[in-house]
C-alpha cells in the first residue's frame, strides 16, 4: 500500500504545480514525467493483477508463432499478439508486451486529456480506475482503450483517416471494444438522422433503411465474429470458467456495486452541467454524451449480469477524468470552486484507493507491488 500511495502522492504534487505555474512549458513537462512514471510502473510490473499468470500461459503460446507471420493475423485479438510476438522476439518477455501497452494506453489518455491540460489531475481523480485496475489488471483492454483514446482524439479534430486506422487497432486488440463502438457509431447515426431529416424516434423505428444496416451488421458479426462473440458470451453470461488455477471467473461482480454508483452520479453531475459547458465543436460534445449513454444504458442488467456490466464499465472509466478537466476548465467555475472541486475528489480518489486495498476481493493479486529492478509493500 506504500507504493501505490506514494505514486498516488507523487502525483498529486505535479497536479498542484500544474494549478499554481504559468508557463505551458513546465506544466508539459511535469505532464510528461507522470506519463514516463506511469509507464514505468505499469510496464515493469511483475506478478501483479489477477490474470497474470493467465497472460503469462499467452505469452509463451505466442512465442510459438514467430514473425513475420499470417497466423497472428488470424487469431482473435491479433494487434496483442503482434506486440507479444515483437517482444518475444527481442527477447523482453512478457514486461515488453506490457510495456507496449502501457505505453499505448497512457498517451492515448495523455493525448485526450492534454486538450484541457489537465493530464495529471485526469489520472489523480482516477487513480484507482485507469492505474490499477486498468492498466495493471486488464492489460488487452488497456491497449484497446488507449486506441479508443485515440480515436477520440482524431475524432474530435475531424482526422477521419487517423480516426479510422485507431477505430481497427482498438477492435484487433481487444474483441469487446465492439461493444463501444456499436453504441458510439449507432448514436453517430441516429443524431444526424435526426438533425438532417426532422425525424422522431416513432419514424426512425420504422425506417427500412435502419433495419437494414442493424441486420448487416448481426450478418457480419456471424460470420466474422461468431467464435469471438461465443465465447464472449459463455464467459460473462452462462459460465463460470476457470482462467487459471488460482483465479475463477465468476458470473457475477460483487465489486459493480460499490463501483457502478460512482460512475452513475458523475453522468449525473455531467447532465446537470452539459448545457453550461463550452465544447470545441458538436463531435466533442457527441464524445460526452455517448460517454453518459454508455454508463447509464447498462443500468437494467446490473443485476443478474454484474459481470458483463463490469467489463462494458471498463470502457467509461475514463469519463470520469475527461468530465472533471473539462469542468474545472469553464468560465462560470470560480478559482476558489476550482479547488475545491480538486481537493474534494483528490481526497475521495485517495479513499477509494485505500478502501480498494484493504477489503477488495482481488486486491491481494496487487500487493506487495513488484517489478524488474525493487520491490515496495
Amino acid at each position: 500500500m506504500i507504493f501505490y500511495n506514494s505514486i498516488f502522492f507523487f502525483i498529486l504534487i505535479c497536479s498542484l504545480l500544474n494549478l499554481y505555474l504559468e508557463n505551458q512549458k513546465y506544466k508539459n513537462l511535469i505532464n510528461i514525467i507522470v506519463l514516463i512514471v506511469l509507464v514505468f510502473f505499469a510496464g515493469s510490473r511483475i506478478n501483479i493483477g489477477g490474470d497474470w499468470h493467465n497472460y503469462l500461459d499467452q505469452f509463451k503460446g505466442f512465442s510459438e508463432i514467430g514473425f513475420p507471420s499470417v497466423a497472428i493475423f488470424k487469431a482473435s485479438d491479433p494487434f496483442y499478439i503482434l506486440l507479444n510476438v515483437i517482444s518475444f522476439e527481442l527477447n523482453w518477455g512478457l514486461v515488453g508486451a506490457n510495456y507496449f501497452c502501457a505505453f499505448f494506453f497512457f498517451l492515448g489518455a495523455y493525448l485526450m486529456l492534454s486538450r484541457y491540460k489537465n493530464f495529471s489531475f485526469g489520472i489523480l481523480v482516477n487513480y484507482l480506475f485507469l492505474f490499477l485496475i486498468l492498466s495493471m489488471g486488464f492489460t488487452r483492454q488497456s491497449l484497446s482503450v488507449g486506441f479508443i483514446y485515440f480515436f477520440l482524439y482524431f475524432f474530435i479534430e475531424k482526422k477521419n483517416i487517423p480516426a479510422l486506422l485507431c477505430f481497427l487497432i482498438s477492435l484487433a486488440s481487444h474483441k469487446t471494444s465492439a461493444i463501444f463502438f456499436v453504441i458510439f457509431f449507432s448514436y453517430i447515426f441516429i443524431k444526424n438522422l435526426i438533425n438532417s431529416n426532422n425525424y422522431d424516434i416513432y419514424k426512425l423505428i420504422k425506417l427500412k433503411k435502419i433495419w437494414f444496416i442493424i441486420f448487416s451488421i448481426l450478418l457480419f458479426s456471424f460470420f466474422f465474429l461468431y467464435r469471438d462473440i461465443e465465447r464472449l458470451i459463455g464467459v460473462y453470461i452462462f459460465s463460470e470458467l476457470d482462467l487459471h488455477s488460482s483465479l475463477r471467473q465468476q458470473r457475477t461482480s460483487p465489486g459493480l456495486i460499490y463501483k457502478y454508483p460512482i460512475f452513475i452520479i458523475i453522468s449525473f453531475v455531467y447532465y446537470f452541467f452539459r448545457d453550461r459547458l463550452e465544447f470545441k465543436n458538436s463531435r466533442e460534445k457527441n464524445v460526452f454524451d455517448i460517454y453518459f449513454i454508455l454508463i447509464i444504458l447498462p443500468i437494467p442488467f446490473s443485476g443478474f449480469f454484474s459481470l458483463l456490466v463490469d467489463r462494458v464499465l471498463i470502457y467509461s472509466y475514463f469519463f470520469v477524468s475527461l468530465f472533471l478537466c473539462k469542468l474545472i476548465n469553464q468560465d462560470f467555475i470560480s478559482k476558489k470552486n476550482m479547488y475545491y472541486i480538486f481537493f474534494i475528489s483528490s481526497f475521495f480518489s485517495l479513499f477509494l484507493l485505500n478502501f480498494w486495498l484493504m477489503y477488495s476481493n482481488h486486491s491481494s493479486y496487487w500487493l506487495p507491488y513488484t517489478n524488474l529492478y525493487f520491490s515496495f509493500n
